[in-house]
């Protein structure tokens, strides 16, 4: 029996409590609601599942980005700390929304001050299709790529050392 599936914030919030050590959630379903998690979740998940390696969602509101962001908006982690040690972030569902161009940045500045350990490569998983390429989440992550690129760069200029020496540490 298929059944509509219905992630929302406050479920997020449940499991996060329950299960702190979580090293891997994968949400999954053939149908989703109208009620998917906005970045609030993410920031639930950023704040309470300290070892989550890999988070995969059926989808992120990304109209409504929630009320965190207003009250903590995304900043460039300090050199030499470790951040959330999440490696695969995934959306399984493309998004038809056509959000903004700023948005877009806002979720994607969000989403690498959260989780700066995000292997993109690992993460931004596509067929190549038309649908997919002018997607939402294709825009979020060139500028999740164009983020962590520009906190690399920081990062080597704080330190003094060459950018390339940087890069290997993640």
């Amino acid at each position: 029996v298929q059944s509509r599936l219905c992630v929302r914030d406050h479920d997020i919030d449940q499991i996060a409590l329950a299960w702190r050590d979580i090293r891997r959630l994968v949400v999954s379903c053939a149908q989703c609601t109208s009620e998917p998690p906005t970045l609030d979740g993410l920031y639930i998940l950023a704040d309470s599942c300290r070892k989550l390696e890999e988070l995969v969602l059926p989808q992120l509101d990304l109209k409504n980005l929630g009320k965190t962001i207003k009250r903590r908006p995304p900043k460039v982690p300090p050199p030499g700390s470790r951040g959330n040690p999440l490696r695969v972030f995934r959306i399984t569902r493309y998004s038809r929304t056509r959000i903004e161009d700023a948005q877009a940045v806002s979720i994607a500045q969000c989403i690498d001050s959260l989780f700066p350990n995000v292997d993109i490569a690992q993460s931004w998983k596509h067929d190549n299709s038309l649908e997919a390429i002018l997607g939402d989440w294709y825009l979020i992550w060139v500028n999740i790529t164009a983020a962590s690129a520009l906190r690399k760069v920081a990062l080597s200029r704080v330190s003094g050392l060459p950018f390339d020496v940087e890069l290997r540490k993640y």
